[in-house]
């Protein structure tokens, strides 16, 4: 078992806290305004429900057709304390090679886990790759996303999101490649195509008890701030990408067994924004997920080499960063007090980008990935050593393990990662930043305000890959860079969202759709989610 820490105890009591003996019972027609996805609905989509349905505004009989047309039928939802409720009964709703997009803000959507208890009774699947050609040209990897979430203010929780497929990496007579229509084409996979499960692009989200399945390019985090908490995501390379800021805890991150590992992460923070994805009180794991759904024809690890490797001899890395030849681009990942399996993580433990990024002569960074990363990690273990602390010695130089400090690590809660600092030119979220003169403590740079890197300060950052602004920028001055395209001002308090949403298993059927019989959290204020 992983030893916990103070960290740790304050997020389990805090999961705790949240648990049977502050949940209430409540009706759930009178409270909430609530819609409902059912897969007998035989009525008009989006009509009041009747019969089995009574008492829903509007039922749906897949996500397909809710998702069209929710943002029209919806109503009553208007903040997100206040949100609109949309459930999910049991079933894996396949959308084939039409990707979803819901843009609806103040929403939750809850799958309904009478089955089994967990989220695996709800699953919200397709059949799309980036190479996908609908006719238009290859679709690319943003419509490769099984479910596109656009919108603000958005819980998601007990259900399954996943892309089933399964063309990364995988060949021979059990894994010949497949279209996206799910038809053999006899020819044999050897690259790894992007097939994103969940698209991300709404600012304050927050995913419970959520499973997020897939290979390459699993979760895009395109902007914003968001919470996953108590969920598991599961992919091989780059499979959590981009740039929003996004906190992970108390989760399962899956290096999945079937594929030859890759990067965990591939952030392209803005360099105005402090933190990109942050990982703590979490699991880093290793194996095949060998699910029917994104592996419905058997598992790979069961070949003896797949594109020349030996299945459990793979290597995979935490992360590499793929903001370094972007404008603006940064990449920021931070391990806190995570869990990590090691038996097949690289020695170096980070990845530069690619050949070019190590060039001196490349024209953005000099050849020093570290002007463009912020990569650390702080009191993770080794579940793979007996739990003993992870053996960072031989991580790449411009990582940052060995100067990352308590003092730091200690400001790393979730309210103050998703703070918003007023006192800066066009707010950002920063946390609290430097105080006084020194605004860049034992660096001996002029820095005018390297507040982008706080809690802690990362060293001078990459000048040259922002076109504009080139004096400002050769200062290391921040506030020269584009704002981040987050759309909310204010802090994000995922607590607000939380309370919204059923405990996972506490949702039943009771011999017809009508009847459901909700356990809801009570309110919680804002210091009862910090950890």
């Amino acid at each position: 078992m992983k030893r916990i820490g103070k960290r740790g105890q304050r997020a389990f009591m805090m999961a705790a806290a949240v648990g049977v003996s502050a949940c209430f019972a409540t009706s759930k027609a009178l409270a909430y305004n609530d819609y409902l996805i059912d897969p007998t609905w035989t009525g008009t989509e989006g009509a009041a429900g009747t019969g089995a349905d009574a008492g829903y505004l509007g039922v749906w009989n897949s996500p397909t057709e809710a998702f069209v047309t929710a943002s029209t039928t919806l109503q009553g939802g208007s903040s997100a304390s206040n949100p609109n409720e949309l459930f999910i009964l049991p079933g894996t709703y396949n959308v084939g090679t039409s990707f979803l997009k819901f843009s609806h803000s103040n929403v939750d959507l809850i799958g309904v886990d009478s089955l089994t208890g967990n989220n695996s009774d709800v699953v919200i699947t397709s059949t799309l790759d980036s190479l996908f050609n609908n006719g238009g040209g290859t679709i690319g990897t943003s419509n490769s996303a099984t479910l596109m979430l656009t919108g603000n203010n958005v819980a998601v929780a007990n259900l399954t999101i996943a892309n089933s497929t399964d063309t990364p990496y995988i060949i021979g007579t059990a894994h010949a490649a497949e279209s996206p229509t799910g038809t053999f084409t006899g020819v044999s996979q050897t690259s790894s195509d992007p097939a994103v499960a969940l698209l991300s692009q709404g600012d304050d989200q927050v995913y419970t008890n959520v499973s997020i399945l897939g290979y390459q390019d699993t979760l895009y985090l395109k902007g914003g701030r968001v919470l996953f908490q108590n969920s598991t995501i599961s992919g091989d390379d780059d499979m959590i990408f981009a740039n929003a800021t996004a906190v992970f805890n108390n989760d399962v991150i899956n290096e999945d067994g079937n594929h030859n590992g890759g990067a965990l992460t591939a952030a392209s923070t803005d360099k105005r924004t402090s933190n990109g994805f942050v990982f703590m009180n979490s699991q880093i794991t290793e194996g095949s997920v060998q699910n029917s759904v994104i592996d419905p024809h058997g598992s790979a690890v069961s070949q003896s080499t797949i594109n020349g490797w030996t299945a459990g001899n793979y290597t995979y890395y935490l992360g590499r960063p793929w903001g370094w030849q972007q404008a603006g681009g940064d990449s920021a990942v931070t391990y806190i007090d995570d869990a990590i399996d090691a038996k097949n993580l690289n020695a170096s433990g980070w990845l530069n980008w690619d050949s070019n990024e190590l060039n001196v002569s490349n024209g953005l960074n000099g050849g020093n990935p570290g002007e463009d990363s912020r990569f650390a990690t702080y009191n993770d273990v080794d579940t793979n050593n007996s739990n003993n602390p992870l053996n960072t010695s031989s991580y790449v130089s411009w990582s940052h393990s060995s100067t990352f400090n308590s003092a730091q690590a200690a400001m790393y809660t979730i309210p103050t990662i998703f703070s918003f600092d007023t006192s800066l030119p066009n707010g950002g979220w920063f946390g609290a930043g430097y105080s006084g003169s020194d605004k860049a403590p034992g660096s001996g740079l002029n820095n005018p305000d390297p507040n982008y890197s706080f809690p802690a300060f990362w060293g001078p950052r990459n000048i040259q890959n922002e076109e504009n602004n080139e004096g400002a920028i050769q200062q290391n001055d921040p506030t020269s860079y584009s704002n981040p395209s987050w759309t909310q001002a204010g802090t994000f308090n995922p607590a607000i969202q939380l309370a919204t949403v059923p405990e996972p298993g506490t949702i039943s059927l009771l011999g017809g759709a009508a009847v459901l019989t909700l356990t809801r959290r009570r309110r919680k204020t804002s210091t009862q989610i910090q950890t």
